[in-house]
This record gives C-alpha cells, structure tokens and sequence, in this order.
C-alpha cells in the first residue's frame, strides 16, 4: 500500500509540475511589433492600351490590322482600356510609315492634317518590327490617339503596342 500512495503521490506532484510550468511559459512571453517609419504607396489597378478601329470600338485584346487602300487615307485609334495612366508607350508596325495623331480628338471630316478642334495633327514615325517608336504621350483612364496613316501601295499594317513597368504611373493612396 505504500508504494501505492507514493505512485499516486508522485503522479499528483508530476501533474501540477506539468500543469503549472507552461502557465508559467505562456505567460513570461513578450509580444513582438513591427513599426514601419516610412509611408508606402499602394497602387492596384489595370493597364491596356489597345489599337482599335475607332476610339469607342470595344476592346479587343489583339494586334490591329490597319488595311489602307492605296492613296487612301486609313484611321485607327489607341485606347487606354485600364484603371492606371500611362506617361508613355511605344509602338512598333509591321512597316515603318510616317503617322499624324490627335489628342483625345477624332480628324476633321476627310482630313488627316486636321483635329477636330481645328489644331494640326502631330507627326510621328513608326518604325517597322522589331524597330519601337516611343510616344511620349500620357493617356490617362480612358484616354485615346486617333492615327491616320496614308501609303502609296495598299498596305496590311500590324499595330502592336508596348508598355514597360516605367511607363506605368502608379498614383497610389498613403496609408499611414
């Protein structure tokens, strides 16, 4: 029997030791905190800039085909489809061809000098593929270039569009 006692004895003891030293862990433990000093910006959002057809054709997701007669006149547009601005792109054709554009505009009526506000198109060069032409021009939200291209033969022209991460403006709310 005394051997039972102690059994019974040593096991209370090895229970409350068991019992009592985690509490004791648990409650000597420090909390940890991490405290940045310096505002971070946050931007999410979309970027898409697309050639269409016209500036309220829908998006595509594609390359555009600009098909132009000979000594014919052929208008397209660049369209920011997404939720960022962006400061600037570049464009490659699958022809090198001299291009004017308008801003946020369509042409004049048959016209490819004149922007429908009556000012003078811009000019600019494409370079053929794989030769970039980079339009420093911001579109924001929305935003779009109407292009209009003139060639002496009839011509199929590819119209791809890139936009490097720098091109992006990411205008992000502060947190603090």
């Amino acid at each position: 029997m005394k051997s039972g006692n102690r059994r019974l004895r040593r096991t209370a003891i090895l229970i409350a030791l068991l019992t009592a030293v985690p509490m004791a862990v648990v409650h000597a433990g420090t909390t940890a905190r991490a405290l940045n000093v310096t505002k971070e910006n946050v931007t999410s959002g979309t970027y898409e800039l697309t050639a269409v057809a016209t500036a309220s054709s829908p998006d595509t997701h594609a390359s555009y085909t600009l098909v132009v007669a000979s000594n014919a006149i052929g208008y397209y547009a660049i369209r920011n489809f997404g939720t960022l601005s962006v400061n600037s792109f570049s464009l490659t054709g699958s022809t090198s061809i001299a291009m004017r554009y308008c801003m946020n505009q369509a042409f004049q009526s048959a016209s490819q000098t004149r922007c429908a506000d009556g000012t003078s198109a811009a000019r600019i060069t494409i370079g053929a593929y794989p030769t970039q032409t980079t339009m420093a021009t911001a579109l924001a939200p929305g935003g779009y270039l109407t292009l209009s291209e003139t060639s002496n033969t009839t011509v199929n022209d590819v119209i791809n569009i890139a936009v490097a991460r720098a091109q992006i403006v990411t205008n992000g709310t502060r947190n603090s």
